[in-house]
């Protein structure tokens, strides 16, 4: 009995080592992010991927969507005040995993696989407005599936396609109105592996203004990203994660490390890095900068993040405090030479879930020989 049990665990050992070393190869063979067009996008790209329809063609809120589809919008705010962004998003669904969706938000006559989710963001000294609310298709969702056209009533709106869109949202909370029109210029693609998962960042500029209380606060005239993801999800996954929720009871270490950071320089450079581990495999380590004469800089990988000044932050009542850092050192391998940077955390950041904190910053560093620095917005989890 006590061989048969090393046996196995020595098969799960030796498995788990190989798994790392074939898994990011095969996922590589299948992704086309690489392969991908960084100028345009096509309109198959733009719209939603998963959804449910009618036999007229509408969309049935009715029923189980097969995945989700989230479309996301970032200004930089041209003021004085350092690192100042302005961040919305609209999502068809939740991810699935508790901790990275905040169901404590979800109303008691809610279900998890039938909400749409709204989020609007805005770092300012000392506080994040933040107003990140679930509400129910049905009564919300308005769709179409031949073009980019989606509403949420009263909350949120993206429209248009490629190279310009218009991004709409409301912040009833903080009596907030963000309008933007935007125009798209270059692509990074972070995953493009079809029926799996696609996401991509496009970098342009934007126009817009900012109201409070229907009265203009700020005029909106600078760079900024528009992105939109999507991912099957045929099941939830808390259920199969369960063992995984227990195991960490007994021997704490991480299931999922991931870290996002978009950079803008005043120069023009613009950018980013992603990391995403799950069990120590690194299945999402790329990046790129697209210098100011429009040049493209592929990141061939990101050798390392290095964290400091860890802080133990308490700021959404409905999730528990998470760790988070002042600072943080990035190095990553490129054409040009090495990128490196050091983040440092000016305002505080947004707890979107337990698990989950986006956040801007500023940057200083370096691309080779040549010196960088800037404002970024980033995510980050640790779970």
């Amino acid at each position: 009995m006590i061989l048969k049990i090393l046996i196995a665990l020595l098969a799960v050992f030796f498995g788990y080592f190989a798994l790392r070393k074939l898994l990011p190869p095969l996922i590589s063979l299948f992704d086309r992010a690489n392969r991908n067009n960084r100028l345009s996008l096509s309109t198959s790209y733009e719209i939603p991927k998963y959804y449910m329809a009618n036999p007229d063609g509408s969309i049935n809120t009715g029923r189980k969507w097969p995945g989700w589809d989230g479309w996301y919008f970032l200004a930089l705010l041209d003021t004085q005040n350092p690192a100042q962004i302005i961040r919305g998003s609209v999502m068809t669904g939740l991810y699935g995993i508790e901790g990275i969706d905040n169901y404590d938000k979800l109303l008691l006559h809610l279900s998890s696989t039938n909400v749409v989710e709204c989020l609007f963001m805005l770092p300012q000294t000392g506080i994040t407005l933040q107003f990140h609310e679930y509400m129910p298709k049905d009564s919300y969702l308005n769709m179409r599936t031949d073009r980019l056209e989606v509403k949420v009533t009263g909350l949120g709106e993206v429209t248009g396609n490629w190279p310009v869109y218009s991004f709409k949202m409301a912040d009833p909370q903080d009596e907030l109105e963000l309008s933007l029109c935007y125009t798209a210029r270059d692509i990074i693609w972070w995953a493009d592996i079809p029926g799996v998962f696609t996401y991509f960042t496009t970098f342009g500029c934007t126009e817009g203004e900012l109201k409070k209380k229907g009265e203009v606060l700020q005029k909106i005239s600078s760079m900024g990203s528009f992105e939109h993801g999507y991912a099957k999800k045929c099941f939830g996954y808390d259920l199969p994660f369960l063992p995984i929720r227990l195991g960490k009871l007994l021997f704490p270490f991480n299931v999922m490390h991931y870290h996002y950071d978009l950079l803008f320089t005043k120069e023009g450079m613009h950018g980013g890095i992603m990391l995403a581990k799950g069990f120590g495999i690194k299945v999402r380590n790329r990046g790129g900068v697209y210098l100011p004469q429009g040049e493209y800089i592929p990141v061939k990988k990101i050798k390392s993040i290095k964290y400091e000044k860890p802080k133990l932050i308490d700021i959404d009542c409905t999730a528990s405090p998470v760790t988070f850092y002042d600072e943080w050192h990035v190095e990553a391998e490129t054409g040009k030479g090495l990128l490196r940077y050091t983040a440092k955390k000016v305002h505080p950041p947004a707890q979107v879930a337990k698990h989950m904190v986006y956040h801007s910053f500023l940057f200083e560093g370096s691309l080779g020989n040549q010196p960088l620095s800037g404002t970024g917005y980033g995510e980050y989890t640790c779970m």
